[in-house]
């Protein structure tokens, strides 16, 4: 999952979804725990691939 961040940069994110309210997405990101970001910031989503590491 693509987040833009407050820098405009774009990292990618393996995370898990976990709901969506009120245009905010929360997720269990693998690397820093539960996160809540608003949609408009998400820049893109892919599957995982099976081995657990984000996608190209």
């Amino acid at each position: 999952m693509g987040i833009t961040d407050p820098a405009g940069q774009v990292p990618r994110r393996l995370a898990e979804p976990l709901g969506v309210s009120a245009g905010r997405i929360t997720v269990f990101d693998l690397a820093s725990g539960v996160r809540t970001v608003s949609v408009h910031r998400v820049t893109g989503v892919a599957p995982a691939e099976e081995n657990g590491s984000a996608g190209p």
